[in-house]
């Protein structure tokens, strides 16, 4: 009967080995699975950092775009408000001419 008794045991040892390993298996299925739909999320959110940073670049392009053109505007006034400050020199020295002075330029001017 030590035969027996003794097969008995190792055949308990065997199933309580057998039942660890197939929860140890079933454990090691279900964190492969949440890796793998982790994976996928990840994935996903990377998808969306890229999209998000085409955006940022997109934006970027856009106001350095508008930088220059903002730039060539304030150039453009700057050179137009010099203009406009020659110009109102001219005025300025007309006025300060004596009025029989004006009167005759202003009549050359219309071509009398």
């Amino acid at each position: 009967m030590d035969r027996t008794a003794e097969g008995a045991r190792l055949v308990e040892e065997t199933r309580a080995t057998l039942e660890r390993c197939a929860a140890a298996a079933r454990d090691t299925r279900l964190l492969a699975a949440e890796i793998a739909g982790s994976s996928t999320a990840q994935a996903s959110d990377m998808g969306g950092v890229r999209a998000a940073i085409q955006q940022l670049d997109d934006t970027i392009q856009q106001n350095a775009a508008s930088a220059e053109e903002s730039a060539s505007a304030s150039e453009e006034v700057a050179a137009q408000a010099i203009e406009l400050s020659e110009l109102i020199k001219t005025f300025k020295r007309a006025e300060a001419l004596p009025h029989s002075t004006r009167s005759i330029e202003r009549r050359s001017a219309r071509g009398d």
